[in-house]
């Protein structure tokens, strides 16, 4: 038999190391070895089983932890008016009449009330508007629906509401077709939008206040 011993200590490599496609290779380790995976923590290790499922408390509805919900729990939302300070709102709910100064992680302050709505369809407290000199005034603009009309209304801080303007057509269904929309315009004059009340032929007809953009 023959026996004999070969040196391939010169010759070149034939298999080299490739790049991985896991996550850890946008992190190439010095010594060029291959990660090693390691196990993540169980999201239940840092809980204290002994303290059973009631430990954690449930969260509040209507004081939610999400940071970017500003006011829960509110009853039919509509308009909304952002204040000076561009942190804090006051928002009407359109079916109670009541207007509510909301901000982060405080809550809801009602400051002011309208009576005598009729919510039935779309109807209710609608569009809000700051005055253009609220800083000064603190006066607000509140479009709303009667038993009897839509009208717009002016409310001074600690006042009841008074009627500015009146006698636009509500529609007498249920479905609606109100408007309500409000907003001060760059000429400082307040500027209204109204539904057709139902009829769309009120909207074409240049004598009839529904379907329009008052000023």
């Amino acid at each position: 038999m023959l026996a004999g011993c070969a040196d391939f200590s010169t010759e070149p490599a034939e298999a080299t190391v490739q790049a991985s496609l896991s996550a850890a290779a946008m992190h190439p380790q010095d010594d060029g070895s291959f990660p090693i995976p390691t196990t993540a923590a169980s999201p239940s290790s840092s809980v204290d089983p002994s303290a059973g499922p009631s430990a954690a408390a449930p969260e509040d509805p209507c004081r939610p932890a999400d940071t970017t919900i500003i006011a829960a729990c509110l009853d039919a939302p509509w308009g909304l008016a952002v204040l000076p300070d561009g942190v804090s709102a006051l928002v009407g709910e359109r079916t109670t009449g009541r207007i509510l100064r909301v901000a982060p992680q405080t809550d809801p302050v009602e400051v002011a009330r309208v009576d005598g709505l009729d919510a039935t369809g779309d109807g209710g407290l609608l569009g809000l508007a700051l005055s253009p000199h609220y800083a000064e005034d603190g006066l607000l603009y509140a479009f709303v629906t009667t038993p009897t009309d839509n009208r717009i209304v002016r409310i001074a801080q600690g006042d009841v509401p008074k009627d500015i303007f009146t006698g636009i057509p509500r529609d007498p269904a249920p479905a609606g077709h109100n408007g309500g929309r409000i907003a001060f315009g760059p000429d400082g004059m307040l500027y209204a939008s109204t539904g057709d009340a139902g009829d769309k032929g009120e909207a074409q007809d240049k004598n009839d206040l529904n379907g329009k953009i008052l000023r």
